[in-house]
């Protein structure tokens, strides 16, 4: 439907004529093209639907019946086309690959390091989908794949993945202070201490000005002690480290 005028195929022996009958309405009989075998017939204004029963007949000569056979009806083909344009993920920071999609998307899927992960639907022309579990790496190669409702791949594009990045300093202290103080640049929002290799697991989190204090009184630190600091993202991971001077 929608693209085909004619009924065609081939007949075999004494077929002369053949008619068509769609939705139990005979429709007029023609004759057959001789040698043969390939007949067409014009149907365009006959067969309207999907669901039209449509026979085709063919006769002899004199008008006998030699053989009736169903014709198939086929829904045109519907082309469906979209795209999709993801955002830039930061680590750290995004907990969604964001962006928008246009067209037929039905579906949206993430792929990281070539694994599928989960299809979920598209609405809106929007795309949000949880990736801060799967994007872990300014390295991973992610993905964002769209399709259409009968499963298509319409588009994939490349997410760019923005690794986080900061620098965290430390003043000088003596022992004997209590607080260890300093300050911190871009997405570092907390600091820890590792003292002679010894995380601290308690952090303290950088201020709307970019300071900090860290209260060190009960660590009881010494000038040999080998001290850093360390500048964390909001999901603790380590962005840069300093080292931190003591003296007496």
């Amino acid at each position: 439907i929608g693209k085909d005028g004619y009924v065609t195929g081939k007949y075999t022996g004494d077929v002369a004529k053949i008619s068509l009958t769609v939705n139990g309405v005979k429709q007029s009989t023609i004759s057959v093209p001789t040698p043969g075998p390939d007949f067409q017939y014009y149907a365009k204004p006959l067969i309207k639907n999907a669901d039209d029963v449509v026979v085709l007949t063919a006769y002899d000569t004199i008008g006998n019946v030699l053989d009736t056979v169903n014709v198939t009806v086929n829904k045109p083909a519907v082309e469906t086309s979209g795209t999709v344009t993801p955002d830039a993920f930061k680590i750290g920071t995004d907990s969604y690959v964001d962006g928008t999609y246009t067209g037929d998307v039905a579906k949206v899927e993430l792929e990281v390091n070539g694994v599928k992960y989960g299809q979920i639907p598209a609405t809106g022309n929007v795309i949000h989908y949880y990736a801060a579990s799967l994007i872990t790496s300014a390295s991973d190669v992610v993905k964002v794949n769209v399709y259409d409702a009968a499963g298509k791949q319409l588009d994939s594009k490349i997410v760019s993945v923005i690794a986080p990045t900061g620098t965290v300093v430390a003043a000088t202290v003596k022992v004997g202070d209590s607080y260890l103080r300093g300050t911190a640049t871009g997405d570092v929002t907390k600091v820890t201490l590792s003292i002679n290799g010894m995380v601290q697991s308690s952090p303290a989190f950088v201020q709307p000005d970019g300071s900090y204090q860290y209260y060190i009184k009960n660590l009881n630190l010494k000038a040999t002690d080998d001290v850093k600091v360390i500048g964390m993202d909001a999901r603790g991971n380590t962005i840069n480290t300093s080292n931190v001077t003591i003296t007496n």
